[in-house]
């Protein structure tokens, strides 16, 4: 949605946990491209990585990656 946000002319940065990961390294770097800048949000170890699909009845499906499930929220 950040991206979105930028593409619209709105100015947008994006406040979010990201790990010092592969996934966290990516999504930096695609924001960077589209100059979003990032502010830290609670330091993770890991990125959390959450996928939505759509079966073939158009029902959503939602995927975690083991980061995004082991995450404690207190």
């Amino acid at each position: 949605m950040a991206i979105d946000l930028h593409l619209l002319g709105v100015p947008t940065s994006l406040v979010t946990a990201l790990g010092e990961d592969a996934d966290g390294r990516w999504l930096r770097g695609v924001l960077d491209s589209y100059g979003i800048p990032v502010h830290p949000g609670v330091p993770m170890p890991e990125t959390g990585v959450a996928t939505s699909t759509r079966n073939s009845t158009g029902v959503p499906e939602y995927a975690f990656n083991a980061a995004m499930r082991k995450r404690v929220y207190d």
